[in-house]
């Protein structure tokens, strides 16, 4: 990860900034990969503003990628658990990971993960989850070189 560290991100960070140009900068790209619901006007802000609530506590954590102290990627988990028919198990779930194109090829991307794989076994989770868009291939091959297996499919109808 040529100059590229990870840093984790607590409430009131400086970095948030950055991490809330490549969230919109991610959801641009979800965009082109087909998904149908469209960010808000504004959206990185309630995102930020939801997410930042957890960060340094017991059930999230962000982490970015930084190089010469600018993000240029982020990874966000949270913790959530399964129903009581499913056990109550407690498992991590990545909501997002975004890398800026250009630092692709430096692993940071496969770096977050990591991380935040590690903080969810210290919280002694069952598994992790994640959500990929089905047109996303780039996203699904990276997840599978990243050990993940397919599950489940996620299907929407819009009501229009």
């Amino acid at each position: 990860m040529q100059g590229v560290e990870l840093r984790e991100i607590n409430k009131g960070d400086a970095l948030l900034d950055q991490v809330e140009f490549l969230f919109r900068q991610l959801y641009a790209h979800l965009a082109d990969a087909g998904m149908q619901m469209p960010m808000v006007e504004g959206g990185e802000k309630l995102w930020r503003q939801s997410s930042e609530k957890l960060l340094g506590g017991r059930f999230g954590i962000l982490v970015a990628a930084v190089q010469n102290d600018k993000a240029v990627g982020f990874a966000h988990g949270v913790l959530r658990y399964a129903p009581d028919y499913l056990g109550g198990l407690k498992v991590g779930f990545i909501t997002n990971i975004f890398v800026d194109p250009a630092y692709r090829s430096f692993g940071a991307g496969k770096k977050m993960v990591e991380y935040l794989e590690n903080w969810f076994r210290t919280k002694g989770t069952h598994s992790c989850e994640l959500q990929v868009l089905t047109g996303n291939a780039q996203g699904i091959e990276f997840w599978t070189r990243c050990g993940f297996s397919r599950e489940l499919l996620q299907m929407r109808k819009k009501m229009s």
